[in-house]
């Protein structure tokens, strides 16, 4: 077993914090409600996801579309792709323009929960790394007073500022790189689970015969029939 000192570390991490300044504050508060949102959106993204949706050619292939839709266990109900597919086999009788409807409204719908609070997630990602610069900036600020002050004699001084600056810009780094990694990954995720969702549900509707439309078309010829013209 390794055997890591505890306490320095603590020690040189604490200094670090201390060390850079005023702007720490903003950017624990930015890291903290970023992997939240980073928590949170994997559960969300987990939940609306299908598990196993690519094997989706096999399961059709051994029970077809409506007796796969059929096995669909109580997660798969919730998901995106289950959703849509299941409001598919409702429309599927009342031809493809109704099944695609179905799909429109669904996506509609659901597609919002993919991206929420991922906008959010990449403002943090963004303003980290500005509120780190705030803090150089500040940094540079108060090692130009204290040059001011007292000469270039005061070592300790002008190095105590000059650590501000740089402890704030590392910081600010620190905050900002695993939050935007995490954004595209998640980001990635939720394009990923509507992709799949969508190629499914256009298969399933691809697969309808064009036969199945002819109820449209009677049922629209029979209203323009109605209106006193002829076809």
């Amino acid at each position: 077993m390794f055997n890591i000192p505890i306490e320095p570390l603590l020690e040189t991490i604490a200094s670090g914090i201390i060390k850079a300044g005023w702007v720490i504050l903003p950017l624990m508060i930015a890291s903290l409600v970023g992997w939240f949102i980073i928590f949170q959106r994997a559960m969300v993204l987990s939940s609306l996801d299908f598990p196993g949706l690519i094997h989706w050619r096999d399961q059709v292939a051994k029970f077809g579309w409506e007796g796969w839709v059929d096995k669909f266990s109580r997660r798969n109900k919730n998901s995106i792709a289950g959703q849509a597919l299941l409001a598919l086999v409702e429309a599927k009788e009342e031809g493809r323009h109704a099944m695609e409807s179905k799909l429109d409204e669904v996506m509609k719908f659901r597609v919002p929960e993919l991206e929420k609070s991922l906008s959010t997630l990449a403002i943090l990602a963004t303003a980290a790394p500005l509120m780190g610069l705030l803090g150089t900036v500040s940094g540079i600020v108060r090692t130009f007073q204290v040059i001011s002050a007292f000469g270039t004699g005061n070592q300790a001084l002008m190095s105590d500022s000059i650590s501000e600056s740089l402890m704030a810009t590392q910081n600010g780094l620190l905050v900002a790189f695993p939050l935007l990694l995490m954004h595209v990954y998640l980001s990635s995720k939720a394009a990923a689970i509507e992709h799949r969702t969508m190629a499914v549900a256009h298969a399933f509707i691809n697969s309808i015969p064009v036969e199945n439309n002819f109820s449209e078309y009677t049922d629209a010829n029979n209203s323009y029939s109605s209106l006193g013209y002829s076809t």
